[in-house]
């Protein structure tokens, strides 16, 4: 974006000339008066007036729009009953699809081979809580996933057949290993190797959508849990699968058959495929302190509240920043702005999961990223300070546009705080918990912004 990248020639010669000059009389001077630059380099009316303040900052927990849930390979399971935030429950749906040829050792002939077993193995790279918690129903699709990847899709009812094909609970399969499995029901997996189905070609490479019509996908629903604790899963597509194991009957002896290990749930990179299907699905209980706050933009709070996948995000408001800018009539550089945001240290948990290592700020009028200056590393995006339990946030490029644009500025004065995934680019969390609990502008160690700036000499 064009405005992303606009600098006035005077700022860069700040940054390049002036700004140096004075934190080295800013490091030798105990004056409290406004640091004058330029003195007997440039006349008096001409003279660059820098000063610093810091700016009261106002947090507010507000309802989280739509996540969007793209395809990327992996879906949360699983659910959190939260003491601070509430109830957490992620599920989704997802496709069937076959990685390579599938094939018999013999010519399929009615009633010559049956089920042996299937069984679904999750397989995850990340665990949150106690993963004994985690519990799940298997649901077969009876419609096709829609072409819809926001995370408040709802699946009703006429898309999912009632009754759960699974047998039994899911169950890890040990302790070192990082899959669940689940055995699913023998009436499903027969109609795995219907000989009408073998027969037409369904297995054929080139027929893969026909496979899909015969199998819609599952509904993979985690249970809420009620006691304090829980778990959640982030399910690796590309490796998870369905495993088909079937016994063939001869003379000698039964054997197993060669299909096996041949279907994947949703993998994005699949050899007969574009691309796998799944949707994420967030149910968020909001617990009853987070809904106290929740939506209120008038009361000055003492807590502020988000979390990642679903749930509240954070407005960030500037209630005196307008003052500045009428002050000196949108003619002012922002040299440096930093935005301080300390975590509540009393509900700071870092057994159960973590605060985010990062976040991510988008302008509440605009929806674009903040703008990085990238001056002070490590700032622009959010960098958890384990040290000070604070979050800090090198602004002053957005600050500064705002604070020049007028009134008919694309910028505006407060931003929307989120859970984080990397510094950059900036993306929401989706497959992965977290929570974050932040001072508000009426605690103790308040939010703030620090800033330096000076007048533009007219």
């Amino acid at each position: 974006m064009e405005l992303n990248n606009k600098f006035s020639h005077l700022q860069y010669l700040f940054y390049a000339v002036v700004f140096p000059i004075y934190f080295l009389i800013q490091s030798t001077s105990c004056s409290e008066e406004p640091l004058r630059v330029g003195i007997g380099l440039l006349p008096d009316d001409e003279l660059l007036i820098v000063d610093t303040t810091t700016l009261p900052v106002e947090l507010y927990t507000i309802r989280s729009e739509v996540i969007e849930a793209y395809s990327i390979g992996y879906s949360p399971l699983g659910s959190i009953n939260d003491p601070v935030m509430g109830k957490l429950k992620s599920d989704y749906i997802t496709d069937i699809i076959y990685d390579g040829l599938v094939s018999f050792q013999d010519t399929i002939i009615e009633d010559s081979i049956q089920v042996y077993e299937m069984e679904l193995q999750l397989y995850y790279d990340f665990l949150y809580g106690d993963s004994l918690a985690i519990d799940f129903n298997v649901f077969e699709l009876v419609k096709q996933i829609p072409d819809y990847k926001k995370a408040d899709f709802m699946v009703p009812p006429s898309m999912v057949d009632p009754d759960p094909i699974n047998i039994g609970s899911p169950e890890r399969i040990s302790d070192t290993t990082p899959v669940f499995r689940v055995m699913l029901s023998l009436d499903y997996a027969r109609r795995f190797i219907d000989p009408q189905m073998v027969n037409r070609g369904v297995y054929e490479l080139e027929n893969y959508l026909l496979f899909k019509d015969y199998f819609k996908g599952f509904y993979i629903a985690a249970s809420y849990i009620n006691s304090e604790g829980g778990g959640i899963i982030r399910v690796n597509h590309t490796m998870s699968k369905l495993v088909l194991r079937t016994l063939e009957w001869n003379a000698d002896s039964l054997r197993f058959d060669t299909i096996s290990n041949l279907f994947s749930m949703g993998n994005p990179v699949s050899l007969v495929d574009s691309g796998g299907i799944h949707l994420n699905m967030y149910h968020h209980v909001i617990s009853e302190q987070v809904g106290i706050v929740l939506d209120d933009t008038t009361n000055s709070q003492a807590l502020a509240y988000t979390q990642a996948l679903t749930g509240p995000q954070i407005l960030i408001e500037f209630p005196t920043l307008e003052d500045i800018r009428e002050e000196f009539g949108y003619n002012v550089i922002i040299n440096k702005a930093e935005l301080i945001l300390p975590v509540n240290q009393e509900l700071y948990d870092e057994v159960f999961y973590t605060s985010p290592s990062n976040l991510g700020l988008y302008d509440n009028v605009t929806k674009y990223f903040l703008i990085d200056d990238g001056l002070i590393l490590n700032y622009f995006g959010g960098v958890l300070d384990n040290v000070n339990y604070q979050y800090m946030f090198n602004v002053g490029n957005h600050i500064h546009e705002y604070m020049q644009g007028g009134a008919d500025t694309l910028f505006s004065k407060k931003f929307i705080l989120f859970p984080s995934k990397v510094i950059s680019p900036v993306e929401p969390i989706q497959s992965t918990p977290g929570r974050l609990v932040l001072n508000g502008g009426s605690s103790d160690n308040p939010p703030r912004l620090k800033i330096i700036y000076s007048e533009i000499p007219e």
